[in-house]
């Protein structure tokens, strides 16, 4: 395969948020102890020089709604470029911030901070994870706060996309911890909530954001996923394997009770060899209408997330020509979103069954614009081969995002 060289540096690799606080849950009233709150996506990307995902915030002694404002106040204290904020705010809320090095956590950039503001014996604490270097990969398409980033650099290199092709060191994922599957996130004595993601190797890319959700929700993250096996009644129309593995899915999730939420996703291009007088379409809708009424009860939550966009040969060789011209390869190279995109059935069937109990998330808006879908998004690269995998790098820098749409759908739970 041809392929691309980065210019420089180490590669950029954004990890979940461990040492952060506690995640937020909807708290108003005031309280002696301190207490997480949530943190509305209006109030989440903050204003500074650099923007930063608040993804914890936590009151002592105060009320959430006083909270957010004092946290609001601290980041427009850090945009006027004091970035430790060590004087008052709000007139009568003194705050002081530590940002925790890159290099401490085996990586080249400052990533992560957290912040504390007090008033008498009132006190806000926070952490935050900040995008560094500034507007890097999936933060350059956020809705809720546009930026640019010119650099040329790509990160990771072919090298390292072609060694670890559906893993790219996605998120630790211990084989050994549970039978059947192997398990991440915080621990089972500190999880909150424990959930499953199930598919074909469509899945394992998603692992990369679904770390940094884990890690601030306080989760606990199975993978039971198959290579070529999506989650169907009707997978046996593929092969005779993905049955096999439809079954064990069903059979792990009984037995593992305390599993309430199911993600999934799936190639949304596997073939199937549909039966006379049915269409691919309604074939496919029934076996996937099949599969979510037969997950247990102990099953609250089944979220889809919508399959990412394709590659092609030819955007890798486009890629490679550009680096040498000297071209930013993201956009000399574009794929139409026509043709990276395909009907996800899977979504479908959650929209035609409008069963509360089944969700879907849909991020394309972070890999594609109106009429093309991007190789390279603002310095990462996204696509890790031609079969629809992505780098687990690009999908680090999805994270914070994924988080937003899941609190967003936490809100009707």
């Amino acid at each position: 395969m041809t392929g691309l060289r980065r210019r420089g540096g180490r590669a950029i690799a954004l990890v979940a948020v461990a040492m952060l606080a506690a995640a937020p849950t909807a708290q108003t009233a005031p309280s002696k102890r301190d207490r997480p709150c949530a943190v509305p996506a209006s109030v989440e990307n903050l204003p500074g020089g650099t923007p930063a995902y608040n993804i914890t915030v936590s009151a002592e002694r105060t009320s959430c709604a006083v909270a957010l404002k004092v946290t609001q106040a601290f980041h427009r204290c850090r945009g006027e470029g004091h970035s430790q904020c060590r004087r008052k705010v709000l007139g009568r809320w003194s705050c002081a911030a530590r940002k925790i090095p890159g290099a401490s956590l085996g990586l080249p950039v400052v990533l992560f901070g957290t912040f504390v503001c007090t008033a008498d014996d009132q006190a806000v604490h926070g952490g935050y994870q900040e995008n560094t270097p500034r507007c890097l990969g999936a933060a350059s398409r956020d809705p809720l706060r546009r930026c640019a980033n010119p650099t040329s650099t790509v990160t990771p290199d072919l090298d390292e996309v072609e060694a670890h092709a559906l893993d790219d060191g996605s998120a630790g994922c211990d084989p050994i911890a549970a039978l059947g599957a192997c398990v991440f996130g915080v621990s089972e004595r500190r999880a909150t909530r424990r959930f499953a993601l199930i598919g074909d190797s469509h899945t394992f890319h998603w692992r990369a954001a679904l770390a940094l959700v884990s890690q601030v929700e306080k989760w606990r993250g199975y993978t039971v996923a198959a290579g070529g096996c999506f989650f169907s009644a009707v997978t046996s129309a593929f092969a005779d394997f993905c049955d096999q593995y439809y079954q064990t899915v069903l059979v792990w999730l009984r037995d593992h009770p305390k599993v309430d939420t199911v993600f999934m996703s799936s190639n949304a291009d596997t073939p199937v060899a549909v039966p006379a007088g049915e269409t691919y379409e309604s074939f496919k809708f029934a076996g996937f209408s099949e599969a979510f009424a037969a997950l247990p009860p102990s099953v609250k939550h089944l979220v889809v997330l919508r399959d990412t966009p394709a590659s092609s040969q030819a955007t890798f060789d486009c890629m490679a020509r550009a680096e040498a011209a000297h071209e930013r390869p993201g956009t000399a190279c574009p794929l139409a979103r026509s043709v990276a995109l395909r009907d996800d059935l899977a979504v479908d069937t959650v929209k035609q069954l409008g069963n509360p109990r089944y969700q879907s998330i849909d991020l394309t808006d972070y890999f594609c614009g109106p009429r093309d879908c991007y190789p390279v998004i603002a310095g990462v690269r996204v696509n890790a081969d031609i079969f629809g995998h992505l780098t687990a790098t690009y999908m680090r820098t999805l994270g914070p995002y994924l988080l937003r749409e899941i609190r967003r759908l936490q809100a009707g739970w």
